[in-house]
Order: structure tokens, then sequence, then C-alpha cells
């Protein structure tokens, strides 16, 4: 997964191929038309172009010029995006072998942006038991962050959709598949 923070204009670029022209995904928001661009490039003759466009709608909360967070999960088959703490409904699938991402990039005209490779979180995954405590988070991010501050923590689960956070002690099982879940471990994040 990818997380990064924004407070102005940008794109999010997950690139195969040994130059920038090679675009696996590309996340462009564009808040003068209130949508979210979403493509890949595609040989076209000796060069590369673009693909056809995918739009979704504008999240609420995602306003131009205030800081967001936007989290772009990697699956086999597509892309998943959590912004603000909202999953996103549309899926963009892989046009080009997954495994020959290699790089991500995150652009823009201006701001800060903090970008993190999580391939410690452990997407449709549940740890079950040994819960230290259940709460509500705002997202992801949220979550981990209660996990993190939390001494006897070590790892953590999350439910998009009802925002649920569970921290966990040692003596967790072993990750169960659970499409509507994400987990980690806070070993990874140290």
């Amino acid at each position: 997964a990818v997380s990064t923070q924004s407070t102005g204009s940008s794109g999010i670029n997950a690139e195969y191929g040994k130059d920038k022209f090679h675009i696996a995904l590309h996340f462009n928001p564009r808040p003068g038309h209130k949508k979210i661009v979403l493509n890949s490039s595609v040989k076209k003759g000796a060069g590369y172009g673009w693909n056809k466009e995918v739009h979704l709608g504008w999240p609420a909360g995602f306003k131009p010029g205030a800081a967001w967070t936007v989290v772009v999960i990697f699956h086999q088959k597509y892309f998943r995006f959590i912004i603000n703490g909202d999953e996103i409904k549309t899926h963009f699938p892989h046009r080009m072998p997954f495994p020959e991402i290699r790089t991500v990039s995150v652009g823009g005209p201006k701001g800060t942006f903090q970008i993190a490779l999580r391939s410690c979180l452990l997407i449709d995954q549940n740890l079950w038991g040994a819960d230290i405590a259940k709460s509500k988070a705002r997202d992801l991010m949220d979550c981990r962050n209660k996990c993190m501050a939390h001494p006897h923590c070590v790892a953590f689960t999350y439910r998009v959709k009802s925002r649920e956070c569970w921290i966990k002690k040692p003596g967790h099982k072993l990750p169960e598949y659970d499409a509507t879940l994400i987990s980690g471990l806070k070993s990874c994040f140290k």
C-alpha cells in the first residue's frame, strides 16, 4: 500500500518500467473539475501515451488546498483507494502485470508530501484474538497510530467501512482471510 499526505494539487504514479512513461497507475485529483482521474500509459507506436481515463467523483471532505490523506492499496488484480478514511467504491484494475510495478512517485505544483511503501500491511487479513482494545478510528493510519502509541501493542486490525480498530498484544492468531479488514504489525512501522 502507498500512503501520501498533501496540501496541494498532486498526482500519484505507480511506475513499472525504466522511465517515467511506463505508468501502471496515474491517480490525479482535478479540483477544478471536481473529479479524480485514474489512468495508465499504453504503448503507442514507438512511444507511450495515455490509456482510457476512468473518472471518480469528488469525495466529501477532499478540499483543494486542505490537507488530505490517500491510501492506495495494491491488490493482485486491482488498486483500491481510501481517501481521508473513506474507501472509494471503484477499484481500478491492473492493465499490465502487477509484479512489474517498481516505483511510486508523487508530484504536483505545490504541497508537502509524505509517502511510504507499506508492504507489511496485510490486505484482506484478520489477526484474530489477543485484543487489547477496540475503538473507532478516523482511518487506517489513525488505527496504526493507536497501536504505535500503546506500549503493549504488537499489531492492529482495521475495518474500513465501520472504522473499527482493534489493537493487539502478543498471542494473536496467524492471518485469516477477511475481505473487510486490513491488518498490520507494529514492527513494520518502527
